[in-house]
């Protein structure tokens, strides 16, 4: 399931690799900042991500894509999670590690990617997306990406010791002139 996706632009989408995992990927993992609005707990090590990523393409409801900025160098990850192949739908979720990557586009650019190859090769129908609701560069980039909040859901978790609503976004496959 999880290809190589080519950009138009400055921006695609290779398979994440357990052999991807370096010090400066760990450390984007570890970074406050860049996992602020992440379910990442804990201290990340080289094996317990090469273990994640390894799980990932393991799975069959899952899939992982290193986000590449200029040809060359990995700015952060995106994946689909939860894929209900029944009801042709999935979960997205992302992070760009490199903090000198932040607010350039290309979060929005690897969702729209992601987003036409989830439509055009693997014929899911609908993705979803949690957002905290504090997150604001995350909502823009996947409203960019044409996605909208479908709901909210109230005090749905806690940021900073403190319940915050989380954003539902979605975008069907129909809304970009799909079957």
């Amino acid at each position: 399931m999880v290809e190589p996706i080519a950009g138009s632009g400055a921006v695609s989408l290779s398979p994440l690799l357990g052999s991807d995992v370096t010090d400066e990927y760990v450390a984007w993992l570890n970074d406050p900042a860049a996992r602020q609005y992440t379910e990442i707990s804990g201290t990340e090590t080289i094996a317990s991500v090469t273990r994640y990523i390894d799980e990932t393409n393991a799975a069959k409801d899952a899939a992982i894509w290193r986000i590449i900025s200029d040809g060359k160098a990995h700015v952060g990850n995106i994946r689909l999670s939860h894929i209900r192949w029944q009801h042709r739908r999935a979960e997205v979720a992302i992070l760009i590690g490199r903090r000198e990557h932040w607010g350039k586009g290309i979060a929005t650019e690897a969702i729209r990617l992601l987003t036409e190859f989830a439509w055009s090769k693997l014929g899911l129908h609908k993705l979803t997306a949690g957002i905290l609701a504090p997150n604001v560069g995350s909502r823009r980039a996947f409203e960019k990406a044409g996605f909208a909040v479908e709901a909210v859901l109230r005090d749905h978790a806690i940021l900073d010791g403190a319940f915050c609503d989380v954003l539902w976004m979605v975008t069907l496959s129909t809304e970009a002139g799909r079957p």
